[in-house]
């Protein structure tokens, strides 16, 4: 078993990757979007078995975390302690079945956990099961560069983060990352965000939903969501996915309201600095 870095330059290298990854596009989204829309900064490496690729992890820099995707507890396992060991994420994520095992391995290295891993994975056939909910008021439009600080306050609700502190560069490099944002304006102010880092091959991932806390019980997350997604119907998807804590039941509520099923479990492990 080798771990190998990817040149994401040499289109060669990265075909390889697609073709890997193409029949598992539901649970290799993140990892196979950012090989076919390259949107932000990333360092890939494959895990050979024989002459047999059997598992790829991708390290985001500007999130400091990783993705994983492989067919092998094995290739995880080596996968994940390689790319801790070259570089310094914060988090790993992934398919529950995927992930667990490469953070059980990390824990016994040494890494101690923040809060737990154990999300719900959603799939949307957008065809079939997509539930349209319009805003009861406000406006859905696309970020403009003087909304960057407002969505980093936002998204600082997702992670826990004082508000009282000054938005650092990192938060908000973290937004201009996404290649589709959407945000809710009511009354001039911004109160819920949704994201994506953009179409696989007929998959997307939503991202970053988040409402102010002021704002929420209103279905502005629901519309939100619902204008993202139709949006990404207009671009040929046929498909969504997402995940969220197994005990927010009101997100879990939201996305089933729009036509979600829970069809997995996903992993969302973070690690004390």
């Amino acid at each position: 078993m080798d771990i190998i870095p990817v040149d994401s330059e040499n289109s060669a290298e990265r075909q390889e990757l697609i073709v890997f990854l193409a029949p598992h596009e539901s649970h290799a989204l993140f990892l196979l979007g950012n090989l076919l829309n390259p949107t932000q900064p990333s360092y890939l490496y494959k895990c050979i078995e024989g002459n047999t690729i059997t598992g790829v992890c991708g390290f985001y820099p500007t999130f400091r975390s990783c993705n994983l995707f492989s067919t092998s507890t094995e290739a995880s396992k080596a996968l994940a302690k390689y790319v801790f060991d070259h570089h310094d994420p914060l988090s790993i994520l992934g398919m529950a079945s995927i992930v667990k095992p490469a953070y059980t391995a990390l824990i016994s290295l040494g890494k101690i956990p923040a809060g737990s891993p154990e999300y719900l994975f959603f799939e949307l056939d957008l065809e079939k099961d997509f539930i349209p909910h319009v805003p009861s008021k406000g406006i859905i439009r696309s970020i403009k560069e003087e909304n960057l600080e407002s969505i980093a306050h936002l998204h600082r609700y997702l992670h826990g983060i004082s508000q009282d502190l000054t938005i650092r560069e990192e938060e908000l490099a973290q937004v201009r990352a996404y290649p589709i944002l959407f945000c809710l304006e009511v009354d001039g102010r911004l109160v819920a965000v949704a994201a994506t880092n953009g179409m696989a091959l007929t998959t997307f991932q939503i991202l970053g939903v988040v409402t102010d806390p002021a704002f929420r019980n209103q279905g502005f997350a629901k519309a939100i969501c619902s204008h993202l997604i139709s949006f990404m119907k207009t671009q040929g998807a046929k498909k969504a996915v997402l995940f969220t804590q197994h005990d927010n039941a009101a997100a879990v509520k939201c996305y089933q309201d729009l036509g979600f099923r829970i069809t997995d479990k996903y992993y969302v492990a973070q690690f004390q600095i």
